[in-house]
């Protein structure tokens, strides 16, 4: 039975079953959101991620295009952790996925590659991917389909080359910003190229700075 937005439960009846999954307020926001498309919106969802990220109460970027793509097959990226993962090691991103200007890449590539014949299925893909193959340690690369396009993966076999003819490893000129001295998506200068960690390179996180001493 599918359920129906103008059938809305009661509050209370929404979190009791909510229980035991935690984050009661999304319970509450979906509530809050169903009540707005029946009350406001006159029963019709929103059906772009725009729309859908403006109208509704805790829809965020990933929500609305995750909705938007999936039920109503617009052709708009998302991006979660587990897509994150997977485009910045395709594209041997070793930056920081959580600053603003490596996700605003994260999601420019999202939209470049989306399928716009069948949004949906790619982005679910995409999410499955990172979540059962690509994953934050030990991926499962011999098993990944796109493991030729993978930038990572060909950085891991340059770098092996390299170390088993003694020589040191030279970054490719793709991988660095032309013309300014910094790339801001390549590998902090704080975290270098780690041979024992292959394809977890990438991407890496920003170094947690050190507890306050008390004076």
């Amino acid at each position: 039975m599918t359920p129906l937005v103008s059938r809305l439960s009661r509050l209370w009846e929404v979190n009791q079953l909510w229980a035991g999954l935690g984050y009661y307020s999304r319970g509450r926001r979906l509530q809050e959101g169903a009540r707005k498309v029946v009350e406001e919106l006159g029963g019709h969802m929103p059906r772009t991620a725009e729309t859908l990220q403006q109208l509704l109460p805790g829809v965020g970027r990933y929500t609305a295009g995750a909705i938007a793509s999936i039920a109503f097959g617009q052709a708009t990226g998302v991006v979660d952790g587990n897509v994150a993962r997977v485009l910045c090691r395709v594209r041997a991103i070793g930056a920081d996925p959580s600053s603003t200007l490596v996700s605003q890449q994260l999601w420019g590539l999202a939209q470049q590659l989306v399928d716009p014949a069948r949004p949906g299925d790619f982005n679910q893909a995409a999410m499955e991917l990172g979540a059962t193959v690509c994953t934050p340690q030990r991926p499962l690369c011999s098993q990944c389909p796109v493991e030729s396009l993978c930038r990572a993966r060909q950085r891991v076999e340059r770098e092996q080359l390299l170390a088993s003819r003694s020589l040191s490893g030279s970054p490719d000129v793709e991988e660095c910003a032309p013309n300014t001295g910094q790339c801001h998506l390549c590998l902090p200068p704080s975290e270098p190229w780690d041979q024992t960690l292959g394809v977890v390179n990438f991407p890496r996180k920003a170094s947690r700075k050190p507890p306050r001493e008390e004076s």
